[in-house]
């Protein structure tokens, strides 16, 4: 049950009584916990998407710093390994509106990386199921701001974190197998990254 993961990513991870030294906890428990959690998302019911949905959507509010906790929860619980008869319980409950949250939220703020992780490891699971061509425009787009070329003779300033080059790599990867237009999009980026 995911729940009982829940609870102790509450204790494990925003543990305040930690800091206080009011209580003591191994130095790799972070770690071990997450590995923990990786492998037993493909083991939750198939009602679980909606239940984790359910449990955050309240709390989700792209300018309040408890969404940042929300994405990381969605990161850490949604199963993504659902089999294809599932794929309607599944993924298919909230990418949709995930991308367009992603999308609409331009100033990169911090649980952006936790989308991206999330789209990531969606896609690398259900390689072929997911058809990504209505999103790749924006996606190489927000790959290509992401990266902060400087344009002509001006050096372009960075305040935006940058995506994780693997998480970002593994999604284009991912996309490619759906016989879209992705390896243009790709080509375009190298081209854009080139010049």
């Amino acid at each position: 049950d995911w729940k009982i993961l829940y609870t102790w990513a509450k204790f494990i991870l925003f543990n305040h009584d930690e800091s206080y030294s009011l209580i003591s906890m191994p130095k790799h428990i972070v770690n071990s916990f997450l590995f923990c959690v990786h492998n037993c998302r493909p083991y939750f019911s198939a009602t679980a998407t909606q239940e984790i949905l359910d449990e955050f959507r309240p709390y989700l509010c792209p300018f309040d710093t408890v969404c940042g906790d929300v994405m990381d929860y969605w990161n850490m619980f949604l199963p993504v390994h659902l089999p294809p008869e599932l794929h309607d319980q599944g993924f298919k409950l909230w990418l949709s509106e995930f991308l367009d949250i992603w999308e609409t939220v331009c100033n990169n703020p911090a649980w952006e990386q936790s989308l991206i992780s999330l789209f990531s490891c969606v896609a690398w699971h259900n390689i072929g199921y997911i058809d990504w061509e209505p999103w790749l425009s924006p996606i190489f787009t927000r790959i290509l701001k992401n990266l902060s070329l400087p344009v002509g003779n001006v050096k372009s300033t960075k305040q935006t974190q940058n995506y994780s080059v693997s998480a970002a790599a593994t999604w284009i990867v991912a996309m490619m197998g759906n016989q879209n237009s992705c390896i243009q999009y790709l080509r375009d980026l190298l081209n854009a990254i080139k010049n």
